[in-house]
């Protein structure tokens, strides 16, 4: 039975073994390289082997009510896979590769009662069977351990590399990578700690702290940034008073901008801002104390980080006005809702908004762009900042 199966499967590209008393699958069937569906459910298969990733055009297998407890990260290899169903299998967790399967569609865990706590929680984000919500989890997962090993291998290679011979160093070398990493939760910091990780990290791995190497990055980013945000301002400086500003001068006033203007948010709205904070004329800006009470109008950067104070609290309050605006008016526009549940939808909504008066024209046309059902708004608020942008462009 199962060898004619195996001929008619060579020519079909499918292969049903299901409810054979199958242990293992078969070895013959990694010859079927043409194989697009493989079914071995209702089984007694343990593992799903190395060799599966000598069907290179399989799209489907099906796994479920075998008591299977792995599959192997070389299932990865068949980037086709569409449908992978392990339902009621006794599967505890799922290899990090499979989060490479960029086609796979349907993975179905229904079941599998003792699968891993966090590979539950990342189903629970998506319909039952969707694979969307598990292989974002295990995607995740596996670039961390691909950026680890990158980490540890250039520390191996380089900083480290007279003191791998010593079992004690060699270990303090892997433990002092993961504990790092677990200081650092964005991938992309941690591939700029990876370029630099000759200077930030000691000489002496066993006496290495995670925490002061997460701080010196840190520190080290935040003064790279501040020497951009500098360049950014002396060429906004240069255009905003062209050719009446001496270029000599223009470095001496970003510093002094600067040791007043200290964070990199207010540094980047500094720049932002530069016709509404600084004066029209160069002449009037310097460095030296001003005395305010005797009237002068020369403006320093004491002066101008207070007007950049007050024109964030300025622009938050106006933007705070607007939001409130626009719940005024949806709970008219939905009577019969609670107040509660009306501020969360608010809340919802604008945030997707970033400009106060976009905010202030939402309110005015509530009810052009707020369904009139509240479960359809609270559904899919972007439905209506997509409505609003849509009336707003048509209006250009």
């Amino acid at each position: 039975m199962l060898k004619s199966r195996l001929e008619q499967a060579s020519r079909s590209g499918v292969l049903h073994l299901s409810n054979l008393g199958l242990e293992e699958i078969p070895k013959d069937v990694f010859a079927l390289t043409n194989l697009v569906r493989l079914d071995v459910g209702w089984n007694q298969i343990l593992r799903v082997p190395d060799e599966i990733a000598q069907l290179p055009k399989l799209e489907e297998l099906w796994l479920n009510n075998n008591p299977v407890v792995e599959i192997s990260a070389s299932l990865a290899s068949c980037s086709r896979l569409k449908v992978l169903d392990c339902r009621n299998t006794d599967l505890l967790t799922l290899p990090r590769e499979l989060g490479r399967l960029n086609e796979l569609l349907v993975l179905d865990l229904r079941g599998c009662d003792g699968m891993k706590s966090k590979i539950v929680d990342a189903d629970s984000t998506s319909p039952p069977g969707d694979a969307k919500g598990i292989l974002e989890y295990l995607w995740r997962k596996d670039q961390r351990r691909q950026l680890k090993n990158e980490l540890e291998e250039k520390l191996r290679m380089g900083k480290y590399r007279e003191l791998i011979d010593n079992p004690a160093d060699s270990e303090a070398v892997t433990t002092l990578v993961k504990n790092t990493l677990a200081e650092f939760t964005d991938d992309k910091d941690v591939k700029d700690l990876i370029r630099n990780a000759d200077r930030l990290f000691p000489p002496n791995p066993q006496r290495a702290s995670a925490s002061r190497i997460k701080t010196t990055f840190f520190q080290l980013k935040d003064e790279n940034e501040k020497k951009k945000l500098a360049a950014d301002l002396e060429l906004r400086l240069r255009q905003f008073y062209y050719d009446s500003i001496d270029p000599q001068a223009v470095e001496g006033m970003v510093k002094g901008l600067f040791s007043e203007v200290t964070t990199l948010g207010d540094m980047q709205f500094l720049i932002a801002k530069v016709p509404k904070l600084l004066p029209e004329k160069s002449e009037d800006f310097t460095l030296a104390h001003i005395d305010l009470s005797r009237g002068e109008n020369k403006v320093n950067p004491k002066v101008v980080h207070q007007r950049l104070v007050d024109l964030k609290k300025s622009i938050e309050e106006e933007r705070l006005g607007a939001i409130e605006a626009v719940f005024i008016k949806l709970q008219v526009h939905y009577s019969d809702v609670e107040p509660k549940q009306v501020r969360e939808l608010t809340n919802k909504v604008t945030a997707l908004f970033k400009i106060s008066g976009d905010l202030k024209r939402l309110a005015e046309d509530c009810s052009m762009h707020f369904p009139v059902e509240f479960e359809a708004a609270d559904v899919d608020p972007k439905a209506i900042k997509a409505s609003f942008l849509k009336s707003k462009k048509s209006m250009v």
